[in-house]
């Protein structure tokens, strides 16, 4: 089951202790992952009247898959013949949800990987392009740099931050002299 979990970051925190806090977080509410989010959502009577627990998800599966069930097509090639007696090919997965945004994380041989769904009525697709940009940039510093402490992690990537060096801070503007 989906549980939401509360954490509040401090600035002065590294990425490290971050991720233990929210993975900490998270460990603490197993006790209560067999209720349904209609249980939790009762169980918050200040919060029910307002707004839903949450409008956006984040999820990072905890188990490698193979990319023919994440929806990627691919069949089982590679296998030899005598291998097999049967052969299982484009396998696609579909998922739905209810959520204007969901990034799911699934690590794979590679390192790990990232696909946003979006309800495209909500957000156009240039802002989760844009998006995304900016979580790929996020953890690669994070992942180069874990100890530093998450306000000096530059939030600019690396075309934003030309952009506003070349270019922006190039603009002239004609104010009057007198």
């Amino acid at each position: 089951n989906t549980v939401p979990v509360r954490f509040q970051l401090d600035a002065t925190m590294t990425a490290n202790a971050a991720l233990a806090l929210i993975q900490q977080q998270a460990n603490n509410s197993r006790d209560h992952e067999y209720l349904t989010l209609a249980e939790i959502q009762a169980a918050a009577p200040d919060l029910r009247a307002r707004e839903p627990l949450f409008d956006h998800l984040v999820v990072l599966e905890n188990y490698p898959m193979d990319a023919s069930l994440r929806g990627a097509g691919a069949g089982a090639e590679g296998a030899a013949a005598s291998e097999m007696a049967i052969s299982i090919t484009d396998i696609r997965a579909y998922e739905r949800t209810d959520l204007p945004l969901n990034l799911v994380i699934v690590p794979t041989a590679d390192g790990l990987e990232a696909t946003f769904m979006f309800d495209a009525r909500v957000y156009p697709v240039a802002q989760i392009s844009h998006l995304a940009e900016h979580f790929v940039d996020l953890a690669q510093k994070l992942v180069q740099a874990p100890g530093q402490t998450l306000s000096s992690v530059d939030m600019l990537t690396p075309a934003e931050g030309h952009w506003l060096t070349s270019q922006w801070n190039k603009r002239q503007s004609d104010f009057p002299t007198d």
